[in-house]
């Protein structure tokens, strides 16, 4: 036994099939993706020809154009190629009631329940990658007309993809006056809130992004995509209060299943201090991958936090695990190095702390934070040199930023730096 789901998007607007059937079809571009489709199925089912699999297989092929929300009705047998609507000539309630009838009566009693199964991480993320999961959001609207149908969404879809390729070619404000366009004409069109959102969030605008993707959240509040990229900058922006309340009061069935979102709330439980709860938000998070690296590092931070407000060495022991954990799922995450060096310090195992450091900086010379962990400890160390100059550059990128209190006792490191140096 075995099953198999090959899933098509061609033929489908904008046409635009791969050579040799661009060419082959240049005037009728529909032809040449329809060309495109049956050579690569052709491929599949030469395949279970060799292999002798039709003599035992059932082939099913659907498409999804029975559900535009404009009416149809067409004669098939006279009018293949449906170019004749003659829903004005019929009383479409009889054929509705026929068949309403006639779903009732094929589907099976058990699925006419409303169940909400719970999908896994990995499923999950496969989903999101299909865009069954981020895919449009829907508006308040309870009645679906003409303005909901595909054929005139697929336009501003299609926009919102384009601007966010002129922001990736370095036009910053033209990607943007685009996305600003598609919202003046709908403001239903969940992508171009989150690639707005996105944009601003890498111009260093994440105020704005904020601003944005709660527009979206409001005008499209079953919209999964405008409300995991709204956790997400609240949370970076540390308005946690607003990102708990946006997640617990959320009625979106794919945020229960989504370790990410589960994630954002335990890092927004930490921040606040409430380590038992964003303890269990990690767990849930882990229960759902148990492969996600993130939350394994966030949850080895929150127990540092927690280790430093009960001052009990046995949670640096279980931050140490998580992060060698997330380190073990993704060799490259830097910051689960620099977690892991803040709590071996802690730990009292400094030699460790400033390799797993170097290595941090090794992989993100970009980290600055962990510039200013290693230069502290190789100070500690007497290594003036070396702490001089990861301190120097974390002033560089950080002083801005820093409180008069910080700005001070960095200098005053900095200054002990130069002191060890004359000596």
């Amino acid at each position: 036994m075995w099953f198999l789901w090959v899933h098509l998007f061609d033929p489908h607007d904008p046409y635009d099939p791969p050579e040799p059937f661009k060419t082959d079809h240049e005037n009728k571009l529909y032809d040449g993706e329809v060309a495109y489709v049956d050579h690569s199925l052709g491929t599949l089912f030469e395949y279970m020809e060799r292999g002798d699999l039709f003599r035992r297989t059932f082939v099913v092929l659907t498409g999804d154009h029975g559900e535009s929300p404009i009416p149809e009705y067409y004669d098939l047998k006279k009018d293949y190629n449906e170019t004749k609507n003659l829903l004005r000539e019929i009383k479409p309630e009889s054929y509705r009631a026929e068949l309403k009838s006639l779903m009732e009566e094929k589907t099976p009693s058990s699925a006419l329940k409303k169940t909400q199964p719970q999908v896994d991480g990995r499923a999950l993320a496969k989903l999101k990658s299909l865009g069954y999961i981020s895919g449009s959001g829907t508006s308040a609207d309870r009645e679906f007309g003409q303005k909901h149908d595909v054929k005139r969404l697929l336009p501003y879809h299609n926009k919102a993809v384009s601007a966010l390729r002129e922001f990736q070619a370095g036009h910053m404000m033209k990607a943007v006056d685009m996305l600003k366009e598609i919202l003046t004409e709908r403001d239903d069109i969940d992508i171009a809130y989150s690639n707005l959102a996105s944009i601003y969030r890498d111009m260093g605008r994440l105020g704005d992004a904020i601003e944005v993707a709660r527009l979206g959240m409001n005008n499209l509040p079953g919209s999964y995509e405008v409300f995991s990229i709204l956790v997400n900058y609240l949370v970076a922006a540390g308005l946690n209060d607003e990102a708990i309340a946006l997640i617990e009061g959320k009625s979106i069935h794919a945020a229960a299943s989504d370790p990410e979102i589960w994630n954002f709330l335990g890092v927004a439980r930490s921040r606040k201090g409430e380590f038992d709860e964003a303890l269990k938000a990690f767990a849930k998070s882990l229960s759902l991958d148990p492969d996600y690296p993130v939350s394994y590092m966030n949850r080895g931070l929150a127990h540092i936090g927690r280790s430093k407000k009960e001052r009990k060495n046995v949670y640096l022991e279980l931050a140490i695990d998580d992060f060698r954990m997330a380190i073990r799922l993704n060799p490259e995450m830097s910051s689960a190095y620099n977690g892991l060096g803040i709590a071996l310090i802690e730990s009292g195992y400094v030699d460790e702390a400033i390799r797993s450091w170097e290595k941090a900086l090794e992989l993100n010379p970009q980290s600055i934070q962990t510039h200013y962990n290693l230069g502290m400890a190789l100070l500690d160390q007497g290594k003036k040199t070396g702490a001089f100059g990861h301190l120097e550059t974390y002033k560089e990128k950080a002083g801005p930023f820093l409180s008069p209190q910080e700005r001070e006792k960095l200098e005053e490191s900095i200054a002990k730096c130069r002191v060890l140096s004359k000596k």
